[in-house]
């Protein structure tokens, strides 16, 4: 797993074929109201996102220590093609972080 300083952490795991996020603090709420928080694949190739469903594959799920833990499930179709990807971490279309795998 990656460590940030701004209260995130961002990791691929290849054998569960997910990207996969915990946040914490200012992202995970904007003056209250809680944030949007996503994950986006990039095929680097193309420079355009990858066609899937993310409403499908991202699921959230708040940790009882007050993290918020982010997963992105990567259909089999598109493993193959993790070399070519970038995943960006968002948090109200803004753009947290970029990892390339």
């Amino acid at each position: 797993m990656i460590h940030f300083h701004a209260g995130f952490r961002f990791k691929y795991d290849d054998a569960q074929g997910e990207v996969c996020a915990e946040v914490s603090g200012s992202q995970i709420t904007r003056n209250g109201v809680p944030a949007v928080i996503a994950i986006v694949l990039l095929d680097r190739e193309k420079n355009e996102p990858l066609p899937l469903n993310y409403n499908l594959a991202l699921s959230r799920k708040k940790l009882e220590n007050g993290l918020l833990r982010i997963t992105l499930h990567i259909p089999e179709s598109f493993r193959s093609k993790r070399a070519k990807i970038r995943a960006y971490l968002l948090s109200e279309m803004n753009l947290l972080k970029s990892k390339e795998f």
